[in-house]
């Protein structure tokens, strides 16, 4: 399983994330929706495909697992997708 989790610099629930994935020692990669227009739009049309309307924040975070892919939500929806602590 990889995670894709998309982000912006100098947010806190970002790094809230970002930690928990350190600490799964899950295969992430961090896509700055801040830094490139591309993650952007990428990530609101990832969204809305899914749920039907566009995100307001970020952290977004998704799973991909054997060409599936599964929207987990923010940060606080990572430890209860992975399982208790």
């Amino acid at each position: 399983m990889k995670i894709i989790m998309y982000s912006k610099n100098e947010c806190p629930n970002c790094n809230i994330a970002e930690n928990i994935l350190k600490a799964r020692g899950v295969d992430y990669e961090i896509r700055k929706v801040d830094e490139n227009p591309e993650y952007k739009d990428e990530y609101v049309n990832r969204v809305t495909q899914l749920t039907g309307s566009a995100p307001r924040s970020v952290p977004g975070i998704f799973a991909i697992d054997n060409n599936r892919t599964t929207y987990i939500g923010s940060h606080r929806e990572l430890t209860p997708f992975f399982g208790a602590v």
